[in-house]
């Protein structure tokens, strides 16, 4: 037993699962904006785009610019 401050997407499957219990949620810390930038380039790296995929698909990213 113990307590932990994680973000929520970690702890998502565990808290529906009825694995873990939320507490303390009035002290939550406030959102942080994330923006992502990157060169648009007709190539671009497989990697880059499954991260960006990953951060739009979890909303953390709030701006996706390309240059």
């Amino acid at each position: 037993m113990g307590v932990s401050q994680m973000p929520g997407y970690l702890a998502k499957k565990a808290i529906d699962a009825g694995e873990l219990e939320e507490v303390l949620a009035a002290f939550r810390p406030p959102n942080t904006e994330f923006h992502a930038l990157y060169l648009e380039r007709r190539l671009l790296s497989p990697r880059i785009r499954v991260f960006i995929d990953f951060l739009v698909e979890y909303r953390f990213a709030k701006h996706v610019y390309v240059f």
